[in-house]
């Protein structure tokens, strides 16, 4: 999930063609087995491909008006199409039967005896939330050792404790007041100069 916990519209793009191509791979492998299964196995999954074909139908409205938006597409949450195509796929979600996709699987499976080949479609949208923890990761490591001390000083909780600094302590509370007493008489000097 890549915009504040929601899906996108580019994962949803990606989820779309991921699923085309994997209905796709499937109805290939009962074209070639069509004798060896059953006449129920077709009606559910004529339902479940028009139950998707719905969902598919709102996700394509989705993208289409998230093309003509001047906000990337990674930056668009489309979460509600998102969770419609798994759920023309899943109806239950974390429950499956034999009238969902992966029982439609595991039945064409056992029909043909062997599982069809279906290859997934690799991703090509990109995570926000994730590049900009990324980044974030990676500037903590880039700081200087000074910043580094400065904030483990104000926040110890606030430096990650990372490959390049596994152990990294706060100063301790001599260094506190070491600097509390420098920001006083500072303070005393810049007073006195002030009144002159």
């Amino acid at each position: 999930m890549t915009l504040l916990g929601q899906h996108t519209a580019s994962e949803l793009r990606d989820l779309v063609t991921d699923k085309d191509a994997q209905i796709a791979q499937v109805d290939a492998a009962y074209h070639a087995h069509e004798n060896a299964v059953d006449a129920s196995w077709k009606s559910d999954w004529d339902a479940m491909k028009t139950r998707y074909q719905a969902a598919r139908d709102r996700a394509s409205l989705a993208l289409t008006i998230a093309k003509t938006s001047v906000v990337p597409d990674n930056l668009l949450a489309a979460e509600k199409e998102y969770q419609g195509i798994l759920s023309a796929l899943q109806r239950d979600p974390g429950r499956y039967t034999d009238q969902d996709w992966q029982g439609l699987y595991n039945r064409l499976t056992q029909a043909i005896g062997s599982a069809p080949p279906v290859v997934a479609v690799q991703p090509q949208s990109t995570d926000v939330d994730l590049a900009a923890y990324q980044g974030l990761d990676q500037a903590t490591r880039d700081m200087p050792d000074w910043v580094k001390r400065g904030v483990a000083t104000v926040a110890p909780g606030l430096v990650p404790k990372t490959a390049d600094q596994p152990n990294y302590k706060p100063v301790s509370k001599w260094v506190w007041y070491a600097g509390g007493a420098a920001a006083v008489v500072t303070l005393l000097v810049a007073g006195k100069v002030a009144l002159r």
